[in-house]
């Protein structure tokens, strides 16, 4: 199921962004999680890819921002090469 999912989000939410319809670094009330959230947060749980990553950071995300308790986005990440990628 997460590969299914992968294989849909990530090009939806691509979508979003070059329209204009997603800012990814606008906290809301995203996916099932009691905190307030980014949307490039919640993409970091989807395991990306690390391209995926760079796209994201490349398209406006902000690598630096801290969710409402205080953890960035390298809290957020499971892959360890991706939060070498975010501590750059």
């Amino acid at each position: 199921r997460d590969m299914a999912d992968r294989k849909y989000r990530i090009p939806l939410l691509k979508v979003g962004i070059e329209e204009g319809l997603v800012d990814l670094n606008k906290f809301g009330d995203y996916g099932n999680y009691p905190i307030e959230i980014t949307p490039f947060m919640l993409f970091l749980t989807w395991n990306p890819s690390v391209e995926d990553v760079k796209w994201m950071i490349n398209h406006g995300a902000d690598p630096d921002i801290k969710d409402s308790t205080g953890d960035d986005a390298v809290e957020w990440a499971d892959n360890s090469e991706i939060k070498e990628l975010l501590e750059k």
